[in-house]
């Protein structure tokens, strides 16, 4: 892909990849003998970098009507990461330096339900599943479709005064 595609791609990344396509060759050709946890550890930097390839490469090239069939399946794959234990243990080990001085403006992912989407940006982002929100008004109607918890009401901020607050929102520091 960097030859013919020009695209860039870091050196952690690329010995991830060889070292997994070497335990795939070893296991289809004369066995394997690495232990289950190494290969899952192995395989979860992969859909790592191939979840964060994929939003930062693939995606935006898209058009509309492949985005929306991308979208759709992307959105089961996001549901189901927090599935896998050791794609769980990766990513969170990942993102903790990143978002823990911010943990009170940290809000439970609609789509992934991990605690890692920082709120009071125009264009929010999921830390963990990498789903991202054209604008915040989207994140706020997929938080509101995916929580169904009393109190949880839109208002204005009594600080800033814009329309996008939900009250009695569950936050990343009060969640741990």
């Amino acid at each position: 892909m960097v030859g013919i595609a020009g695209l860039t791609i870091a050196d952690k990344a690329v010995k991830t990849l060889g070292v997994l396509t070497k335990s795939r060759n070893a296991l289809q050709h004369y066995g394997l003998t690495t232990s289950a946890p190494a290969v899952e550890a192995r395989a979860a930097e992969v859909l790592t970098f191939l979840m964060e390839f994929f939003t930062a490469e693939l995606q935006p090239d898209l058009g509309v009507d492949e985005d929306k069939l991308v979208q759709r399946d992307l959105a089961v794959i996001r549901a189901r990461l927090g599935t896998i234990t050791s794609y769980l243990k990766q990513r969170h080990k990942e993102i903790r330096a990143e978002l823990a001085p911010v943990a009170d403006s940290v809000v439970e992912c609609p789509v992934c339900a991990q605690f890692a989407v920082q709120v009071g940006f125009p264009d929010p982002q999921c830390g963990f599943c990498h789903m991202s929100w054209f604008h915040s008004y989207g994140l706020l109607f997929d938080y509101l479709r995916a929580f169904e918890r009393p109190g949880l009401l839109t208002g204005e901020c009594p600080n800033c005064g814009h329309e996008e607050m939900l009250r009695q929102t569950r936050v990343a520091a009060a969640a741990s």
